[in-house]
């Protein structure tokens, strides 16, 4: 019986520098003919937005994800805990990108919320009381706690992002300071395109 870790390395190749995983000329569909797809670049995704690849695995096609692929392929084991796309991409395989870390801090580096607080960094919330706008700025692991509540939206990410980073004990950027960045950036190319008369105001 193979095990998955020694079919993902014989079947699939891996570039940690682009992120690129193919499939390699050892690569059998599950009855042992050659997978038409060999040497070509996976671009198949998923519904949730990640690369998905299939091999054959004791002669049963199966499908595993792309970034728990490239960390097999690199590291020659699988993750002890959760894979996380550190820019927040889920297709941005590079192993640079990816870090293994537990449920808690993978979740606090998601890109998209929904609901009502969709349009605000994960971890910051909006109140409304009294006509008023204020900001609840939470951040947690296990029994490690911290939460408060300013009146500007500018201070509430700069918070969240110290939170982070006491908290997840994580030197790199918050995904608070991510997403400040990425409003910025909208924020100019708007602008940009008043400017020009591209964008209606």
């Amino acid at each position: 019986m193979q095990s998955l870790e020694n079919a993902i390395e014989e079947q699939l190749t891996y570039d940690p520098v682009s992120g690129d995983i193919a499939h390699s000329s050892k690569c059998r569909m599950a009855d042992g003919r050659k997978k038409p797809t060999h040497g070509k670049i996976v671009k198949t995704m998923n519904s949730g937005g990640y690369v998905q690849i299939g091999i054959c695995l004791n002669g049963k096609s199966i499908r595993i994800l792309g970034h728990r692929a490239a960390w097999v392929l690199h590291n020659g084991k699988f993750p002890d805990n959760q894979i996380d796309h550190i820019n927040g991409n889920r297709v941005d395989n590079r192993i640079s990108n990816l870090r293994d870390v537990d449920c808690s801090t993978n979740n606090t580096n998601r890109s998209k919320k929904v609901g009502r607080s969709q349009n605000l960094p994960v971890g910051v919330s909006e109140k409304h009381q009294n006509g008023k706008t204020n900001y609840r700025v939470c951040c947690w692991k296990g029994s490690v706690r911290k939460s408060t509540t300013v009146a500007n939206l500018l201070d509430a990410v700069k918070l969240r992002a110290k939170y982070e980073k006491e908290v997840f004990k994580n030197p790199g950027e918050s995904s608070a300071q991510r997403w400040l960045v990425d409003r910025c950036e909208k924020t100019i190319i708007h602008n940009v395109g008043i400017a020009e008369g591209v964008v209606a105001p």
